[in-house]
């Protein structure tokens, strides 16, 4: 992910955290800081997709 960062590109979020939020709450597991870094890291990926 850092690497991705860096280089400007989207990171992949929904792979690395999405699908676990998905599938602990299928399971009825909260998962509140898989959500936070999904929020913070969604917000990086809107900074990544603009222009400099």
């Amino acid at each position: 992910m850092l690497q991705d960062r860096l280089a400007g590109r989207r990171l992949e979020i929904e792979a690395l955290l999405a699908a676990p939020i998905t599938i602990a709450e299928s399971y009825g597991e909260p998962v509140p800081v898989l959500r936070t870094l999904l929020g913070c890291l969604a917000l990086a990926n809107d900074e990544a997709r603009q222009p400099a």
